[in-house]
C-alpha cells in the first residue's frame, strides 16, 4: 500500500472522522466553557494538545494506520489481530473524548448524568460523630 493510498483510506475512515469531530468539538466547547467561567489560559490549549491529542489520539492514529496496512492478518505476532486492538483503542479514546465533552457541557450548567459529569455526583454524607 502506498503512502497516498494509506492517507486516502485513513481520511475516509469512519473512526478517523469520529475522532477528528470529537477533537474539534472538545476544543471548541472547552475553550468556550473556560471563557464563560473566566478561567481561560493559553496554557490550557497546550495541555489539550499534549494530553488529549498527543497522549490519546496520536497513539490511536498510529495503531489505526498500522491496522489499515496490516488488515486482519497476524503480521507481527501470530494470532494477534491488530485491527481488533485498534478497535478497542478507538473505543477507549472515544470514551475519553466524550467524557471531556460532557465535562465541558457540565461547565455550561447543562444537565449531565452524575456518573459522567465532573464534580456532579452527590457528596457522600459524613459519618456522624460518636
Amino acid at each position: 500500500m502506498t503512502l497516498q493510498a494509506l492517507i486516502q483510506n485513513f481520511v475516509h475512515d469512519d473512526q478517523f472522522k469520529t475522532v477528528a469531530a470529537l477533537i474539534a468539538l472538545d476544543l471548541v466547547l472547552g475553550v468556550a466553557a473556560a471563557v464563560k467561567l473566566g478561567q481561560f489560559r493559553l496554557t490550557y490549549l497546550a495541555n489539550f494538545a499534549r494530553n488529549d491529542v498527543l497522549g490519546k489520539v496520536a497513539p490511536f492514529l498510529v495503531l489505526h494506520s498500522f491496522a489499515l496496512v496490516a488488515g486482519s492478518t497476524s503480521v507481527v505476532i501470530p494470532g494477534l489481530d491488530v485491527s481488533k486492538i485498534s478497535d478497542a483503542t478507538f473505543a477507549l479514546v472515544t470514551a475519553a473524548m466524550v467524557g471531556s465533552v460532557l465535562s465541558s457541557l457540565a461547565d455550561f450548567g447543562l444537565p449531565v448524568p452524575p456518573a459522567l459529569g465532573r464534580g456532579t455526583a452527590p457528596a457522600v454524607p459524613a459519618k456522624p460523630a460518636e
